[in-house]
């Protein structure tokens, strides 16, 4: 009687440990499923499918630097350049992998001439003139680029980091300065500097935080730096007949800081 007990008790306990060991695998089963499901919803939250291209389109402030913006008239390089804008119709590239790419940028920028800073050395050392100076258009500088782009992906904003080189063209404008005599109001001094138009390698670097506004578009906040050095060559004409010819090394630096919209190709 006690042998039959101490083997029903034995078979109990077995039956008990098989059951116990079986509910144990059947939580271990479902929390690995659903830690799975949980990790790929955490993946899914934060990445997205990949993108193979990106084109966008942009405009903003534009921000002269150095000598360029420099209105210093002991510095003979001094652009005297004012804040701008600029626009840019070409702000793309196409993904070779999950994070490089090659792209290609073009922006034009523009700004006006400080009349009144360039005026006034003159104004200082001939006093019983009054100067007067004025420009015919605006620094201009379109900026054409190849870039190497760094992207860096994410399912509520982008980030691209490029830098890259190619082709700037600047548009000097035409300046002139006069000064009449403050008794007679007589024309005493006449200098015009004719427009010049250069082209050179330009060298840039920027940033794209790109918002996603759906499957397709993105709201796009740019960030750009360029820097470019030329010879301009100026035409001179002073008093009306006296032509001079001169070459100028110019320096020109910018920031151009905007808002766009882009569209993700797949």
């Amino acid at each position: 009687m006690r042998a039959r007990s101490l083997t029903i008790l034995c078979l109990g306990l077995c039956l008990f440990s098989i059951t116990e060991d079986a509910h144990a695998q059947v939580f271990d089963y479902a929390d690995d499923a659903r830690l799975k499901g949980r990790g790929a919803d955490l993946d899914k939250d934060r990445y997205r499918p990949i993108d193979d291209a990106f084109f966008g389109m942009s405009a903003g402030v534009s921000i002269p630097m150095g000598q360029f913006a420099s209105d210093d008239f002991r510095n003979p390089f001094s652009g005297y350049a004012e804040n701008g804008f600029y626009f840019s119709l070409l702000n793309g590239f196409q993904k070779f992998g999950r994070h490089f790419g090659v792209g290609l940028n073009w922006q034009r920028s523009q700004y006006a001439f400080n009349n009144d800073a360039f005026s006034q050395i003159y104004q200082r050392f001939l006093p019983q003139l009054s100067f007067q100076s004025w420009t015919e258009g605006s620094w201009i500088i379109n900026g054409f680029t190849g870039n190497l782009v760094i992207n860096v992906p994410h399912r509520i904003i982008d980030v691209d980091v490029r830098v890259g080189g190619g082709f700037g063209r600047v548009f000097r404008p035409e300046i002139t300065l006069e000064g009449t005599d403050r008794n007679t109001g007589f024309l005493s001094y006449h200098w015009v500097q004719g427009q010049s138009i250069q082209t050179d390698v330009i060298l840039g670097f920027g940033m794209n935080g790109r918002i996603h506004l759906g499957k397709t578009f993105d709201l796009l906040l740019q960030w750009d730096y360029q820097r470019m050095s030329t010879t301009m060559d100026i035409d001179n004409l002073y008093a009306l007949s006296i032509q001079e010819s001169e070459e100028l090394d110019q320096q020109f630096e910018l920031c151009n800081i905007g808002i766009g919209l882009g569209v993700r190709i797949d």
